[in-house]
């Protein structure tokens, strides 16, 4: 499956390219260069909350934001190397399009989503990227912090740039917050596909939080990409704090050591002696 960009995303890429040292962010398809308040007096794709942008910071701040995208156009358009998003309250945004994506990174640099709200990303339609960065000079690194919590459904719920084996450039860090992603499957021709739920990422590191769907999915450094059994997870992924400790990403439950659950959720301390179905590393066993 190709993952396309709208003709309006490559009008603005080509575009900007002369200004990337200005740094600014597209709102809905217009270029913003001045600190500003958006709401549904402004903006008719906004239904109802505000989103409010510090120019001298690089700040864009949802305040109980609903959206729902009346064009092609992405919500979040970012044009530079710092940049952060602060949510307050509930915030939901609706992407009715094909080829949209939520919120886009264009350039290498460093960026966080944050604060104590929650942002909802969601579509119903094929190849829509919710968060995507498309940073293939340089590293992009995206923060998702302050315990806040990103629900994300699509094609591709969290997506980095790749151009081949070991090219990816993405690097996410979530730091004791909650991301729930799941990626959204497609009926082909030849059958039904679903992107990965983290795509194309260069590192994955966790901060008092820690992969609990699916039970024993951890990142691979080397096929760079969050795997469960040694194959890439292309359907839920839920992150959520713990309780102050820190997780090691790199190092996976083998097989032999899963352990065991009833079907009620309970762990086992051993392996079950009894016929019957189990969960074990996030998938159901039956023992004969």
């Amino acid at each position: 499956m190709m993952k396309k960009l709208s003709l309006t995303m490559l009008l603005l890429m080509i575009v900007c390219t002369s200004v990337q040292a200005q740094e600014f962010f597209s709102f809905c398809g217009n270029s913003v260069w001045e600190s500003q308040v958006f709401d549904a007096s402004t903006n008719s794709d906004i239904k109802s909350g505000k989103v409010t942008f510090d120019k001298e910071n690089l700040t864009i701040t949802l305040e109980d934001l609903e959206m729902v995208m009346g064009s092609l156009h992405s919500p979040f358009f970012i044009f530079a190397s710092k940049f952060d998003i602060v949510l307050k309250g509930t915030n939901v945004i609706t992407l009715p399009f094909e080829y949209q994506a939520g919120i886009f990174y264009r350039y290498p640099g460093n960026y966080t989503i944050r604060g104590d709200g929650s942002l909802k990303i969601t579509a119903d339609v094929d190849n829509v990227r919710c968060i995507e960065s498309n940073a293939s000079e340089d590293n992009a690194n995206l923060t998702v912090s302050g315990g806040c919590t990103l629900d994300l459904t699509g094609s591709y719920p969290i997506l980095g740039f790749s151009n081949g084996p070991n090219s990816q450039t993405l690097n996410l860090t979530i730091d004791a917050s909650t991301v729930h992603a799941k990626s959204r499957s497609e009926e082909l021709s030849w059958g039904t596909w679903a992107g990965a739920t983290f795509s194309d990422l260069k590192s994955l590191t966790l901060v008092d939080c820690a992969i609990t769907t699916p039970v024993g999915a951890y990142f691979d450094e080397e096929k760079q990409m969050v795997v469960l059994d040694g194959e890439q997870v292309c359907d839920e992924i839920l992150v959520e704090p713990t309780t102050g400790e820190s997780v090691s990403l790199m190092k996976s439950v083998s097989t032999a050591d899963a352990p065991f659950y009833s079907l009620d959720g309970q762990q086992l301390r051993t392996r079950p002696q009894q016929r019957g179905v189990y969960i074990r590393n996030g998938r159901k066993v039956v023992l004969k």
